[in-house]
This record gives C-alpha cells, structure tokens and sequence, in this order.
C-alpha cells in the first residue's frame, strides 16, 4: 500500500542544510512552541505517518487541530525562507507569492508550486495584473513540461487545442488582460512542440488578419500576440512592426492607457525589446519619453522604469557616444540597488551591468568596465546571451589593463582541459586567440596592423556577430579601430556611432 503523501512533509524534505541551519536560528527562542514541535517530528520522519504525529504531539502539547498547526508551519517555513532567499517583508502580495512559487519549482514541489500559483492567478485576474499573469505562466510552463516532458504527443497537442480556444476567445472581445497572458503562454508552448506550425496555422486564422479586430481592446490583444508570435518565428521586423502598432492600439484609448498603466509599462517594454531586435534606433528617444511620463504611483511601475530606462539610458549613451554622465549614472544605479534588487530577475540585472561595461569600454574606462564585467560573469551556471557577450569582451578590457596573467591563463586552460574548452563558445575562443596576438605582439606598430588585418579578413569576429549581437559587434569594431588608427576608443566611437542622427 503506498504511503499517504503530505506537502508540509515534502517541503521539511526538500530544505537544504542551510536553509535547515537558519530556520533552526530562527526558531532558537521558539522551541516550546507548538509548530516547532511539529517541525522537529516531521523533520525526523522519512515517511509521513499522521498519527505519529498526533501522538508525539500530545504527549507534550495535549490535543490540537493539526490541519491549522499544519497551515501555520507551512506558511512560517516558506516566510523564513523568502528571507533567506532575499525576498524580505511580511505581506503575501502577489510578488511575495510568485517569489514563493520559484523557490517551491527549484524544489520540485510542484503540487505546492500549483497550488501557489492558483491563488495568484485568482487574485492577478481580479486585479487584471498582466505582468502577475505572465510571471505565474512562466513558472508554470517551468514545471509543467517537467511533468509531461516536451516529447509528450499528449500534451502538446492539448495545448495546440487550447491554443485555438484561445483565438475564438480573442475573437469574443474578452478581457484584454486575461487573454494576452494566456495566449501568449499557449503560443509559446505550441512553437517549442510543434517547431512553429501551430503558430503559422494560428496566423492563417481569419481573426489573425489586420483589419479584422474592430474595437481598440481587440487591437491591443491582437497585435500584443501576433508580435509575440513572430519573435518565436525569428521574423525580427514583423515582430517590431505589430509591437509598434500595439503601442497605437494603447494610446487610442487614454483613458484605457492610464486605468491599465502597468499592462502598459509591459507593452514598452516588448516595445523597446522589438527595436532593438530589428536595430530601429530612431525610436528608443520616444519609447524613453514614453517610459519617462509614466507615473510613480505603483511599485509595479516604479520597477519597470528603473529596469527599462536604465538599460536604455546605456544604448542611447552607446548610440549617441554620451559617456559624460556614465558614472553618475552608475552611481545612482548602486544607490536605488537596495529597493529594487529583491525583485529583478538574474537576467536583467546581468543586461543593465553589461549595458554599463559597454558604455565604459567605449569611454575607455577600462577599469569601471571589468568590474561590470566581472558582476556579470558571477553566476558561474548562467549561460544565457549576455553572459556570452561579456565573456567575449572581457579579454579587450583584460588587455588593456595589461593583465596578461589572466589572459594567459586562460589561454592554457582552454588548451590544457577539454572541460573548459568545451564552456567556451566559439567566438569566446576567436576573441582570446585574437587578444592573445595583441599581447604577443613586439611594438605599438604590430598591434596595429594585427588590428587591421583582422578589420579587413572577411570571416571577422565583429562581422560574424553584426546579426546575432549588433551591440557586442560595434563595441568590438570600434575597439579595432582604436588600435588600427592608433587613436583613443572614446574618439572612434563618437565617429562611428551609429545613433549620432539620433
């Protein structure tokens, strides 16, 4: 007979010994305590056996209702450890939960992590909290493909199935909110187990049309997914196209804009995502003003412009050659840290310090510039395009700090372990073979023409990077530049910057 399962069971089981070191830390002066009992008599039970528990229980305490005392732990143990994970406060607001949510998916709890998820899907809607919704789906898609697996026919074609519902529900004129998270999520799914064919017969469905929507909600709704949709297809100026006309769809209705403000601060930013992508500069001034105008009012929308404005405050300084106020702005970053940190994802957080390396290695600030390198690349797990970026880029910053040793290093290390060759990406590898003839090089003279050789070879590092890291290419060719021309970076790169028009 299989044992009966219990969730406070599973999550005592899944502490680390640290979390287990400070929860006991925090219940020091709580040891008479009821649930610290409970803790302690679950905490020693391989299987869960309830009426153990009721018995050892009693024996110190007399009767009491387990089902509360069960609650009241639970929620006391997953309290302690948002404070150890760093998402402090005592309120179970929406963030506090999906905070929770994340911390119970790395777990594998997923029954908890969907009941979780239930509550702030209920309390999300009612508030029409788009960015609630689509944080909870992408915890959600986490675990649920954990379960199913992508290989699974069945659960894929479910979703293809929903994914349709979804477009009939679009074509109803439902609330816009509701809809966008939903789709967007089924969209999403759809693409990774049908390699883009739900996506190119849902764009064949005659609401999927332009012109089709008639009212404004349904404009919104319509080219917030079809912008998505093309993304997941890699049609970058598509995608920028439908983000722009959801931006005129938004802005048809002030009064809409304003009551949906944080649904809107979302849609700026796929804004800006799409004109990057699509390298459509002449935009990101008046996607900033628009961010800018966004009000203070909520700390929903006090995030994003902190997380927004500051990455797009880098490129237009990178697209304009602006470093003047580089520091200052640095300085204001660290300083807002405190408020904002516990709530903005490893990623982003690795895009606005590599927005600063790159404004500093065009201002020639070599040493501001590793530092923000360096923050990047602490996460030694990450692997995702801005670490990439950074551990490209980082030998140029390495160079010109003369810290050969370290380039040298690496250099062996790559050569000597097979591990860690195979960490590197390719152009990882040309960057540090290229530096590595810098530093090899005898004079100022054979630095220049190693520099002017590689500008002119037609497979270039910075060329094979124009389309998949316009950014990180640009930062590169000027750096060359900078050698070939025998003059400061800072120089090249107000020459060559391609946002001057700006």
């Amino acid at each position: 007979m299989k044992p009966p399962s219990d969730s406070l069971h599973s999550l005592i089981h899944a502490l680390s010994p640290n979390e287990k070191r400070y929860i006991a830390l925090r219940y020091s002066n709580e040891v008479e305590s009821h649930y610290v009992t409970l803790y302690s008599i679950i905490e020693q039970q391989e299987v869960y056996n309830e009426t153990e528990v009721l018995e050892r229980i009693a024996e110190r305490h007399g009767s009491v209702r387990l089902p509360m005392l069960k609650k009241y732990l639970e929620q006391s143990l997953i309290g302690i450890l948002c404070d150890y994970h760093g998402a402090s406060g005592s309120s179970w607001q929406q963030a506090r939960i999906l905070f929770v949510g994340k911390i119970l998916r790395n777990k594998g709890l997923n029954k908890m992590t969907g009941r979780l998820l239930r509550q702030v899907r209920s309390a999300a809607e009612k508030d029409t909290n788009a960015l609630t919704l689509l944080a909870a789906n992408n915890i959600e898609v986490s675990f649920v493909n954990d379960i199913y697996g992508l290989d699974s026919s069945a659960i894929q074609d479910a979703l293809y199935t929903e994914a349709q519902q979804a477009i009939k529900i679009l074509a109803a004129d439902v609330e816009y909110v509701h809809l966008q998270s939903t789709a967007q999520r089924l969209m999403r799914e759809a693409h990774e187990g049908q390699e883009g064919r739900a996506l190119r017969e849902l764009l064949a469905h005659p609401f999927m049309q332009d012109g089709s929507p008639i009212t404004f909600k349904q404009r919104i709704t319509y080219t917030s997914i079809r912008s998505r949709i093309h993304v997941l297809l890699g049609e970058t100026d598509l995608a920028f196209h439908y983000a722009q006309m959801n931006i005129d769809a938004w802005e048809s209705s002030p009064s809409f804009r304003d009551e949906h403000a944080v649904s809107y601060a979302g849609a700026l930013t796929n804004y800006y995502s799409r004109a990057l992508q699509a390298t459509r500069y002449d935009v990101l001034d008046d996607i900033h003003a628009r961010l800018q105008q966004l009000s203070d009012e909520s700390h929903e929308l006090r995030l994003c412009k902190f997380q927004v404005l500051t990455q797009l405050d880098n490129v237009l300084a990178l697209l304009k050659g602006a470093f003047h106020d580089s520091t200052e702005r640095l300085i204001s970053f660290e300083a807002r840290l405190a408020e904002y940190e516990r709530y903005t994802n490893h990623y982003i957080m690795r895009s606005i310090r590599a927005g600063f390396a790159y404004v500093f290695l065009l201002s020639g600030n070599w040493s501001d510039a590793h530092k923000q390198i360096a923050a990047t690349l602490l996460d030694t797990h990450a692997l995702d395009h801005v670490v990439t970026s950074m551990r490209v880029i980082q030998y140029a910053a390495l160079f010109e700090l003369q810290l050969f040793d370290l380039i040298e290093s690496s250099y062996r290390s790559a050569k000597r372990s097979t591990r860690t060759k195979s960490k590197m990406s390719d152009h990882e590898k040309h960057m540090l073979e290229l530096v590595r003839t810098f530093m090899l090089a005898r004079s100022a003279e054979e630095v220049r023409a190693v520099a002017q050789q590689e500008l002119q070879r037609e497979n270039a590092l910075y060329k094979e990077l124009t389309k998949s890291d316009a950014m990180l290419s640009y930062v590169l060719r000027c750096w060359l530049l900078s050698h070939a021309q025998g003059t400061s970076i800072a120089k090249v790169s107000v020459a060559e910057s391609p946002g001057r028009q700006l």
